[in-house]
Formats: structure tokens, sequence, C-alpha cells
């Protein structure tokens, strides 16, 4: 089955951009909520996801005339089928928890729940829709420079305050520091196979090292299990 889809350039270029301007999301403090590190960018990403599709509904009705192949980008693709099979046992399991509420809203300071995988599987249809190698480039690129000022910041915030995990002041929580730090490990090694720009190979070699430090000082087993474990896995495919 092929849907047309309508819209312009213009309209394709906002859609992508909407997507890639999630890359800056761990910079997003709300300061005036109860948790100001995580309440901010939970939001932001779920009003993205809205944004993205109610733009991607409007653009159904512009000029120009663009063929998606729902079979191919969707059911035939094995990523989105194992994640959306994911979020519907997620679902299952909300269903059959204690309490139904949370397990459906999350709770405010994780920003977790059901309706989190959900926003989330949205997203993942969202870039299925509109990114190509080049988007997926650039949103790598991206995330490179926040995930090296992520980093630094971390280290800063180690030193200046002597702590023993370091949570940096843009998430504060050395977990999610170095959870988001290992994707960034992956994006500096995707930009290092694909990219043939010297200066972001520069930046993708120079990236490793301060990620890693950055790991280092949020002190987190289960991140140092997660990087051993790519480390396997990676070199078991290299072979």
């Amino acid at each position: 089955m092929q849907v047309n889809l309508s819209y312009n350039f213009n309209s394709n270029k906002f859609l992508k951009w909407v997507l890639l301007s999630t890359a800056f999301v761990p910079f997003v403090i709300s300061t005036s909520t109860l948790f100001p590190y995580v309440y901010g960018k939970t939001t932001l990403i779920r009003l993205v996801v809205v944004l993205f599709f109610s733009a991607l509904t409007l653009a159904l009705f512009s000029k120009g005339v663009s063929h998606l192949n729902l079979e191919k980008r969707f059911l035939k693709n094995r990523i989105f089928l194992l994640i959306a099979s994911f979020v519907a046992l997620a679902f299952v399991s909300s269903l059959l928890a204690p309490v139904k509420l949370k397990a459906f809203l999350g709770t405010i300071e994780r920003g977790e729940g059901f309706i989190h995988y959900l926003f989330m599987l949205l997203f993942l249809m969202g870039i299925l829709f509109v990114f190509k190698e080049k988007e997926w480039t650039n949103f790598f690129k991206l995330s490179l420079i926040t995930g090296n000022i992520i980093a630094i910041d971390a280290l800063i915030v180690f030193i200046r305050d002597k702590v023993t995990r370091s949570g940096g002041s843009f998430i504060d929580n050395p977990i999610f520091v170095g959870a988001y730090l290992l994707f960034v490990l992956f994006c500096a090694v995707i930009l290092l196979s694909k990219s043939n720009s010297k200066i972001w190979r520069r930046i993708a070699y120079a990236t490793i090292p301060i990620a890693l430090l950055g790991i280092g000082v949020s002190n987190t087993r289960g991140v140092f299990v997660g990087l051993f474990a790519g480390i396997i896995a990676a070199s078991i495919y290299l072979l």
C-alpha cells in the first residue's frame, strides 16, 4: 500500500528540523517545576512529537506529491516491529499493574510509564517518515556537540564540587548522564565509520575520551556494564 503525502520542500524541511531539534533536549531545564531536570525535557519531547504529526497532517493537504511506502517503512522494518512489539507488551503489563494510573502515566520525577513508550514509538515513526542518511548524520553531529558540552559540564561540576558522582548542571542525575554519554559514544563511532569530513572525524575522535571521562565521573555501574557489553557486541560484529 502506498500513501500519497503532499507536502512541499519547505514543509518537508520543517518536519525534519522539528525532529532534529531533539538533539538539544539535554539542555532544557524547567526551573519553575518540582523536578526541573526531567519534567521540562520529557514535556518538550512530547510537544515535538505532537507538533510533528500536526504539521504532517497539515502537509497532507499542501501542494506537491511524495510517495511513502508504508510496508517498507514500517511493516518490513524489523527494528520498528521489534520496538512496536515491546510497546505492545508494555501496554499489556500496564493493564496488569497493581497501580494502573502510575503504570500508564508514569511518575513526574522520571517521565516514564506506558505514555512515555507510546511517544517514543511515535517519535520513531516520525523519523522513519522523513529521515534519510543525511538527516541521521546531521542528528549525530548535533548530538556530538550536545554530548561534549554535557560531558565537560559534568567534569567541571565533579572537579569544582568534589562530588563522588557528577550529574552536571544540565541533567543533575549521574545515571542519566552516563546513559546519555553512551549514546554520544555511539554517535561518534557512527560518524567515524560514515563521515568523510575531516573536521567531524576529528570532533568524533575528541568526543570519545571526553565522553568516557564523563561516564567515569558519573560512576554508574549499570553504564559501565552497558559500555563493556557494547564493546563485546561491536567486537563480535566486526569479527
